[in-house]
């Protein structure tokens, strides 16, 4: 069953907004005083705001200037209408790393916005270094004995495989990005961003993988930070099979070479061996039999067939196609300790269009007096589901993507938590643990005390377990909360009764997914936790009310719910022909023999019965508030009102499905077309698209955030420059449609 929404309801609530947008930064206060209050944005009046308008006609309310746009991403509409949207944040043309909002509401009107935007941002762009400058500053900081790029026979698989005599692993280009300075020192104050050119560089000795981030106006450095943010620590693993015995690992046949290969075609994950590409014949773990049981090939296989199951869970549980709703690739490679190095032993990087997720060699049991060789593996279920999630949160909320201590921490958290739900959909396993397969890796949900190698904190700030740069361990606050909201149990002095397992899971991924953003704090991911679950299972729902226990039991002083006495559940935003049902609900009233009344728009035709009222029709799309009174058999009244709107947005539902079901029989399928690259970006007067693999005609438009079409072209070889010397600097949408299968990609233009 897919589980993306549920449906808002009329009860009132408050949501976090943008913490970077303060008082001063709004240049519209009556506009924050009637929708920002208690640290959030609450669409709840008679003002209908439309979705189209929110970053338009609102768009200085929220700070931001004429070089600013708020440019759509993910997007999730259901068959209902119910929308999850989210929006990034680009400064003339520009990404702004981290600055974002999230939007939710219904039939394209919205009702709630948080997330976390850089104001007052004016970054010169008008003097910009070369590309190729960037790239030098960035090898030299790195200063390693040697590159991926500096290995011959990388380089020539490379070339031989790909058909290019000029392909390399050397970084050609860079991306321009603002992005902040990072450490905790640093606020997400504009003073504190700068134009840069970001830079990856993949160094084999020592090794490493580095985002560079090169000032664009100096050529000088500005800031660097470990790629692989999101690394499952540990220093050995054990080996074991772990999962047992299977026969539903997806492989691909070779052919002729009668040798199987994994690749999953249907699911889009590749398992190869580190450092080259996914198609290179020279990359792949094969077997002559497809019955992968021998030690050479153990770690991969196992990798492979845990993110297939972590895939499935995701399509089957919450409706999402690969970590981006559109099937991104996910690319598992092994032996991969020379990415690693010697303080992990898996790790996520999302780059070159790829989900990647790394294994170190395989190892020795720490103390075993055994090394290297084919052995100990981290290739497990709950660690490899724990990886993929990482994906799932850079492609949602990115938390901790601008190096804040807190919001790695819960990326690590959700992840663990995932990671074991994984485990337990796939398996039917009731521990409360994950890693527990290596035997001596283990971080804990219901204890994180018990976290081995290091104890972990099961409150915030825990005296004696809270470590400020131990990310991976203060992700044991959100572990012990999903917990107690899943089991139940009576810890820091509260007692939580049980919502199960699979409700605390919806509340856990709607809200990673829709309602945090970047540098979200502890405090401000509970506040959220709780608007999300009012949203979704109503004000003073058991839901409601364990969510709160549960967060005040791991040290997080949320708010205690304020139940009103009565109020009306139905729906907000209705279509101008639609009928809609409208009920009472008592909260805090214990005689149900009361008399109900209510107040009804005159442009209604609605029928009230008792505790609800009936609408049939209206002959206005006008927004209306409406009442309803119940009095008590010993005279008490008590009221309750809602407004309510009819859309007159355009909108339909979104397709997050794949085209075609998945298989799960093995079979021969033709090679995908990989991924598509579009450079440089920003351009100026020519862009290049680049079609790897690309034998067949595709149609490419681009647009406008309007929706506009600016220019159409039909492109037939693999390589195509297109003019847009002649369209106006701002940001673009270029959609390629190649034999039915539409990929959209952002294009910046700047002068």
């Amino acid at each position: 069953m897919n589980k993306i929404f549920y449906t808002l309801t009329g009860i009132a609530l408050c949501l976090m907004a943008a913490p970077g947008i303060s008082s001063a930064q709004s240049s519209g206060n009556s506009f924050r005083d009637r929708y920002y209050r208690e640290g959030s944005y609450f669409f709840d009046d008679i003002t209908k705001i439309r979705l189209p308008e929110l970053f338009t006609i609102y768009k200085a309310e929220f700070g931001l200037g004429q070089d600013d746009d708020m440019v759509q991403t993910n997007n999730v509409v259901t068959d209902q209408g119910q929308f999850t949207t989210k929006y990034e944040h680009y400064h003339k043309g520009i990404p702004v790393e981290g600055s974002m909002i999230n939007v939710i509401g219904s039939k394209g009107i919205a009702q709630y916005a948080n997330g976390f935007l850089v104001t007052e941002l004016n970054i010169d762009n008008s003097n910009i270094i070369p590309v190729q400058q960037a790239i030098d500053a960035a090898i030299q900081y790195v200063g390693a004995t040697t590159y991926l790029w500096q290995d011959p026979l990388l380089e020539d698989e490379l070339k031989a495989e790909s058909g290019d005599p000029d392909a390399t692993n050397f970084p050609k280009t860079a991306d321009l990005i603002i992005t902040k300075k990072r450490g905790e020192q640093y606020t997400a104050d504009a003073r504190n961003y700068q134009l840069c050119y970001r830079v990856v560089i993949h160094a084999l000795n020592p090794s490493s993988v580095t985002d560079v981030y090169v000032d664009a106006n100096t050529g000088a450095l500005y800031t660097s930070q470990n790629a692989l943010e999101h690394d499952y620590t540990a220093t050995g693993t054990q080996w074991t099979w772990y999962n047992g015995w299977h026969n539903n690992i997806k492989t691909r046949s070779c052919g002729s070479c009668f040798n199987f290969w994994l690749h999953d075609v249907d699911r889009n994950i590749f398992t190869t061996k580190y450092g080259v590409n996914p198609w290179n014949k020279g990359s792949y773990n094969k077997d002559n039999n497809n019955n992968w049981v021998e030690n050479d090939t153990k770690t991969a296989s196992s990798a492979h067939w845990a993110l297939e199951r972590a895939w499935e869970y995701y399509i089957n549980r919450h409706g999402r196609w690969g970590t981006n709703y559109g099937g991104k690739r996910v690319h598992v490679q092994t032996a991969a300790s020379g990415i690693l190095g010697t303080s992990a032993n898996a790790g996520y990087l999302d780059a070159n269009g790829n989900d990647n997720i790394y294994l170190s060699n395989d190892g020795s049991y720490p103390g075993s007096g055994s090394a290297g060789g084919a052995g100990y593996s981290m290739a497990a279920l709950d660690i490899m589901g724990h990886e993929y999630n990482h994906g799932m949160i850079k492609a949602s909320s990115a938390l901790g993507s601008l190096g804040d201590l807190e919001a790695k921490a819960l990326n690590e958290g959700y992840s663990d938590i995932f990671g074991n739900r994984i485990e337990r959909y796939t398996l039917g396993t009731t521990d409360w643990s994950i890693g527990e397969a290596t035997g001596w890796l283990v971080r804990y949900l219901d204890n994180p005390h018990n976290d081995i190698p290091t104890p972990s904190p099961a409150r915030y700030l825990e005296p004696g377990y809270w470590n400020a740069s131990a990310y991976h361990n203060a992700g044991g606050v959100i572990r012990k909360w999903f917990y107690l909201l899943a089991n139940g149990g009576t810890f820091g002095g509260q007692t939580v009764s049980a919502v199960g397992l699979e409700t605390a899971d919806d509340i856990a991924y709607i809200t990673y997914n829709w309602w945090l953003w970047s540098n979200v704090k502890y405090l401000e991911a509970a506040n959220q936790t709780v608007h999300a679950t009012v949203a979704h299972w109503g004000r003073c729902s058991q839901q409601h009310k364990q969510v709160v226990k549960a967060f005040r039991a791991v040290g997080l002083n949320v708010p205690i719910p304020l139940c009103f006495k009565i109020d009306i559940d139905g729906p907000v935003i209705l279509q101008p022909s639609e009928s809609a049902v409208f009920k009472v609900r008592l909260n805090e009233i214990s005689d149900p023999n009361g008399q109900y009344s209510w107040d009804i728009p005159s442009s209604w035709n609605a029928v009230a019965q008792g505790n609800t009222l009936t609408l049939n029709s209206a002959n206005s799309i006008e927004s209306r508030e409406i009442s309803a009174k119940y009095t008590a058999a010993d005279g008490t009244v008590s009221k309750a009102s809602m407004v309510v709107h009819f859309s007159d947005v355009p909108w339909q539902p979104t397709n997050n499905m794949p085209v075609s079901p998945v298989s799960g029989q093995l079979e021969l399928l033709p090679e995908q077309i990989d991924a598509i690259n579009i450079y440089p970006n920003p351009a100026t007067n020519t862009v290049t698209i680049s079609i790897k693999g690309f034998t067949d005609k595709a149609n490419l438009e681009i647009y406008d955030l309007a929706g506009r079409i600016i220019k159409s072209e039909i492109l037939s070889v693999e390589k195509t420059n297109i003019d847009i010397s002649g369209i106006t600097e701002g940001i673009y949408l270029i959609k390629l449609n190649i034999n039915g299968h539409m990929q959209t990609k952002k294009l910046s233009i700047i002068r």
